[in-house]
């Protein structure tokens, strides 16, 4: 995931990066700033919220983890 992740950050029209894990509750979104560096989040528990600030969206990750049996 280190190099993708690297490729897609020098995307220059990308604005955030969100990588959900599979096998646990754990939601990483990488943001690019207004001076063009790079703010990680890191989301860990099943009552947050996913924010997607590029499109205006927010989704609880109860949502997303939904029918996900861990």
């Amino acid at each position: 995931m280190g190099k993708k992740k690297f490729f897609y950050m020098q995307i220059p029209s990308l604005q955030e990066y969100i990588m959900i894990d599979s096998s646990s509750v754990s939601v990483e979104t990488i943001r690019r700033k207004q001076d063009a560096t790079w703010q990680n989040m890191l989301t860990l528990e099943i009552s947050d919220t996913l924010l997607i600030s590029s499109i205006g969206l927010q989704m609880p990750l109860a949502d997303i983890y939904g029918k996900v049996k861990f």
